[in-house]
């Protein structure tokens, strides 16, 4: 269903036009295929090109995004030590006193439990 998908994206009128775009456009497609998917390859698929994409594109509201992605992803491939990582890495890109750094921790909390 991924390599469907991407064959599609390779035949649009519109291609991605960064290397960034490239990948997180393989990562959207893969994260949009993983409910299809019972051998669990594109939940990590999705954490292969958030790490990728984070060492790319270092503008933070990207970033957020991106680990909002591993996160469900780690959470598919049951990865507790993972999505506690990442979610500690979205919490210290938003702002302090922010409601949705509060709101991350939520996600950590839920992953403890």
């Amino acid at each position: 269903m991924y390599k469907d998908s991407f064959e599609v994206l390779l035949h649009s009128e519109t291609p991605p036009y960064s290397l960034a775009d490239t990948i997180y456009t393989e990562m959207y497609i893969a994260l949009k295929a993983i409910k299809n998917d019972k051998t669990n390859q594109c939940a990590k698929l999705v954490c292969e090109k958030v790490d990728k994409l984070l060492k790319i594109d270092t503008i933070k509201i990207n970033q957020i995004d991106y680990l909002e992605a591993k996160i469900i992803a780690q959470a598919i491939l049951k990865d507790k030590e993972g999505i506690i990582k990442s979610s500690f890495q979205q919490y210290n890109l938003y702002p302090e006193n922010s409601f949705e750094r509060l709101s991350s921790l939520g996600s950590l909390y839920l992953a403890t439990i």
